[in-house]
């Protein structure tokens, strides 16, 4: 099951609740593209969030977004990784593939701050 780990930040402001990464690591294998990282951030007042793959640090961004877009996160993800994906010309199978590994998306912390880090200086 891949997970979005969200700072801090995103997660104060998103209705998911943290799923519990050890119960979560147990029942399920670990996805074969490893985990997301969701940051909030803001550039002119504006709110963005920034998706980044773990493993090969493909982002995907979105900007200008309110509260209430991403207060369920896990669909918004998909949304955005789908444009992403369309965007840099993925194949649609492999667009729908890598969107079926992600239905069942568990949300948590973050634990690798160097992620995050480069959202940033992004």
């Amino acid at each position: 099951m891949p997970f979005l780990r969200c700072t801090s930040k995103l997660l104060a402001d998103i209705d998911d609740l943290p799923s519990k990464e050890s119960d979560a690591s147990k029942e399920s294998p670990v996805s074969p593209l490893g985990d997301w990282y969701g940051h909030l951030f803001t550039i002119d007042r504006r709110k963005c969030l920034m998706f980044i793959n773990e493993p090969t640090l493909f982002v995907c961004p979105i900007f200008d977004v309110r509260k209430a877009d991403y207060r369920d996160i896990a669909p918004l993800f998909r949304k955005v990784l789908a444009w992403a994906l369309r965007e840099t010309q993925f194949p649609e199978d492999d667009v729908a593939w890598i969107l079926n590994l992600h239905e069942d998306l568990a949300i948590g912390r973050t634990v690798n701050r160097s992620t995050v880090a480069l959202s940033v200086a992004v």
